[in-house]
Order: structure tokens, then C-alpha cells, then sequence
């Protein structure tokens, strides 16, 4: 944390994750966002196994839903502070409200007025001690040189994970679709790559669904405002439309987030295909368009890379789904190892989306 007097101490009993929480629940790394699901993803790669309690040391890590999901996704309990967090020279680690100073400075009440809070993966909260001081820190500070752990992004912590890399499984090119056993690896990894980035889609999908909806009345409906009251054409139908740019471009910009590079993975967007499997121009008579298609690497019988069809994914909104015709279009024309896939947040709430299968 470049100050190693503020550095907080180890405790053998936790799983120290000290990381920048932002005001709506996620974790700020490396100028990066990631969700709570995401982040405990990042802590397993880092070494936490689940067999201590993990104690969060964020700013009002504990006052939003942060400590509270991530014990869910770890299904362990996560000890969070209910104010921003603070650390002294000492090393004390306690929570309490900032106060400025006269030269515009942030300072800790003190005595701390937080608490801290033990989150269980099923949704209950109990207290981790009596006062502001993280559970096993030294007590009686007086908050003169304290650091607020919000200030800054942990640097040098041997519990934050600073990886920020995708960690998408390598493609071997020599496994052959067609081949029973290698399908079934290529499938596997596929799924592991479907689970990294699940959390993300949803967050996209949601994202642009709200943008769009909150600015419809005021501005987007007037772009469609012919079709809609001259042809009959449901409004719906372009809010959707304004979704699908929002979630692609989103997804575009996150790219090298999502997908590394070097793995021999790589997700591409809107790419239009006829009925031979061949890759035609967008709008193609009779071609089907996914939204996003993961693709891998494999080597032709010259021994030249090349690029196929490993999975799909389509957007959709209200309660729409891939009807079962889309769907075995793109099977018969590109052979992904997994049924097609629907993006859809709000069916995600309601644990609605349907199931994946390999194939």
C-alpha cells in the first residue's frame, strides 16, 4: 500500500481482501470496476479457499450490498466496516466517519463511530465486535496520521488480487470438434469461459435496458416516431434496438477484459453467416446474426490456424427468448458445442433463462 506503517496487518484468522469499494457496490481495481461476483472469482485465483472468514477492507465496504453478495458468491462469510475504513501507523484498522480539517484534509472521528459486521452467505448480518476497531486489531487510537483506505488503491498487499487479466482456459488448435473426446474438452472450457463473463452480460444488458428506457420519452421515442404511429409498430420493438447498441458496444470496449487474447479464444460481434456456415455481408438474405460468437482457434488440414464457431449468445429483452428455429439454424450452420445462448437480465432476475446444453 506504499506506506508500509499503514500497511494492515496480517491476521491469521481472515482472508485479508483490502480493495476500493465505489458507491455502487463494486470493486475498483487497477482503474477497472468489477462486480462482487467477479471480484470473488479474483480472490479464489488469489489464493482464498474458502476455509476462513473473509474480512473486506474497503471504504463502506459493509454499507452497500458489496460484503453481502460476495459472501454469497463465496458462500463464506465476509466481516465488512459500516463506515469508510481507516489504518494508523500502528497498524490499527478501524471504521468511522471522516471529518475535514481546516486544510481540506479527511480525518476519522474518534472515537470510531462504525461498526463492523459479519455478512453469511444467507443473507443475514451479524456484529463482529463491539466498537469501531476490526475484529483482533489494537485499540485507543487517536486517528492523527490514520490513512483512509478509500484514498487509494492498494499496491503492494499480498491478499489483493492484482491480476486483472481475463483467466480464459487455453485453446489447444489440434482438438478436433468432430472428435468425441476433444468436443468434450472444448466444451468444458467453453463453459468455463460462459461463467467468467455471465455476471458481465447481465451487468451490460441492464445497463443499456436503463439507459435507453430512462431517456425514451424524453428523446429516443422521437427518433421512431413515424413507425411507431404511422405502421403500428410497437415501441418495444426499438427500445430493443437502442439495447442491442448499447450491449455491443459495451461489450467492444471491454474486449480484453472479457476474452485474453492469447488463449485462442476471441469474442466477436454481430457477424452474419448463410446457410453453407460461410461468413457473408451483414444483412445477407436468409443469414443469421448472432449478437456475440465466441470463436477458437484450430489448425486445417494444411496445419494453418483458423477460426470456428464455439458458442453463441443473442440479446433479448421483456421475456423474450432464442426461439427453437433460430436456434437450429445456428446449430446446423455453425456447429457450436452449446446450445445457443440468451442474454437476458430480466430473465436472469427471475431465474427464468433457459438452460445450455452441450451438443
Amino acid at each position: 500500500m506504499g506506506d508500509l506503517p499503514h500497511r494492515v496487518p496480517n491476521d491469521p484468522r481472515f482472508f485479508t481482501a483490502d480493495v476500493h469499494i465505489t458507491p455502487d457496490g463494486r470493486a475498483r481495481i487497477g482503474g477497472h470496476d468489477y462486480t462482487p461476483a467477479e471480484y470473488a472469482d479474483m480472490l479464489r485465483r488469489a489464493g482464498y479457499d474458502g476455509s476462513r472468514p473473509v474480512r473486506l477492507i474497503g471504504c463502506d465496504a459493509g454499507s452497500n450490498d458489496f460484503a453481502q453478495q460476495l459472501s454469497r458468491h463465496l458462500d463464506a462469510p465476509v466481516v465488512a466496516p459500516t463506515k469508510p475504513a481507516w489504518t494508523d501507523s500502528n497498524g490499527r484498522v478501524f471504521t468511522s466517519d471522516p471529518e475535514i480539517r481546516p486544510d481540506g484534509t479527511r480525518a476519522p472521528k474518534i472515537p470510531p463511530n462504525g461498526e463492523w459486521e459479519t455478512h453469511h452467505p444467507d443473507g443475514s448480518r451479524t456484529k463482529a465486535g463491539d466498537d469501531g476497531y476490526a475484529p483482533g486489531s489494537q485499540k485507543d487510537t487517536d486517528g492523527a496520521d490514520a490513512r483512509d483506505r478509500g484514498e487509494d488503491t492498494p499496491k503492494d498487499d499480498a491478499d489483493t488480487p492484482k491480476d486483472d487479466k481475463p483467466q480464459t482456459p487455453k485453446n489447444d488448435p489440434d482438438w478436433n470438434k468432430s472428435n468425441p473426446e476433444d468436443r468434450a474438452r472444448i466444451q468444458a472450457q467453453v463453459d468455463e469461459i460462459r461463467e467468467q463473463v455471465r455476471e458481465r452480460f447481465d451487468r451490460y444488458s441492464r445497463d443499456a435496458w436503463d439507459e435507453v428506457d430512462s431517456r425514451w420519452d424524453d428523446e429516443l421515442k422521437d427518433r421512431y416516431k413515424r413507425p411507431i404511429e404511422e405502421k403500428g409498430l410497437p415501441e418495444e420493438m426499438f427500445k430493443g434496438s437502442e439495447t442491442h447498441k448499447r450491449f455491443e458496444s459495451q461489450v467492444k470496449r471491454d474486449m480484453q477484459e472479457l476474452i485474453d487474447p492469447d488463449s485462442g479464444y476471441r469474442i466477436r460481434v454481430e457477424r452474419s453467416w448463410d446457410e453453407d456456415g460461410l461468413e457473408v455481408r451483414h444483412g445477407a438474405k436468409d443469414s443469421v446474426r448472432p449478437d456475440l460468437i465466441l470463436e477458437r482457434q484450430f489448425r486445417d488440414e494444411a496445419g494453418e490456424l483458423q477460426w470456428e464457431t464455439a458458442h453463441v449468445w443473442d440479446l433479448k429483452t421483456g421475456q423474450d427468448v432464442i426461439s427453437n428455429s433460430w436456434a437450429n439454424r445456428v446449430n446446423e450452420r455453425l456447429d457450436p458445442v452449446k446450445t445457443p445462448e440468451t442474454i437476458n437480465h430480466q430473465l436472469a432476475d427471475q431465474g427464468k433463462l433457459p438452460p445450455v446444453h452441450s451438443r
